[in-house]
């Protein structure tokens, strides 16, 4: 998640942060942070429903289309990406429609 500077901004702690600057959030590192996710290189499917599961206060945060610190696949707060709850049930119909249309095998040997 990126974005520009249009003019000086000066932060709480006295940085200044120039106009024109590009800044970024680390949403990779903020996926693969053990302390959030449990084996985060580990490939899990269910590792949301597992947190879901366990975890009853976080349980609305554990949503794909959730905007929330932990997650922000689209983004966070007043910036979160409108449509990403349009874009979460298209892709499940996208993949509904491959599963029924296409068969799938482990290539030989």
């Amino acid at each position: 998640m990126e974005r520009l500077v249009h003019t000086d901004y000066q932060l709480s702690d006295g940085f200044i942060i120039p106009a024109n600057t590009s800044i970024g959030s680390p949403t990779q590192a903020l996926s693969m942070d053990p302390k959030i996710y449990p084996d985060p290189e580990k490939f899990d499917p269910f590792r949301f429903a597992k947190l879901r599961e366990t975890d009853a206060e976080r349980a609305g945060k554990m949503q794909y289309a959730s905007s929330n610190p932990q997650s922000m696949s689209f983004g966070f707060g007043r910036h979160a990406c409108p449509g990403r709850f349009f874009a979460s049930n298209e892709i499940k119909a996208i993949l509904a429609h491959v599963l029924i249309h296409y068969d799938f095998k482990y290539p030989e040997g």
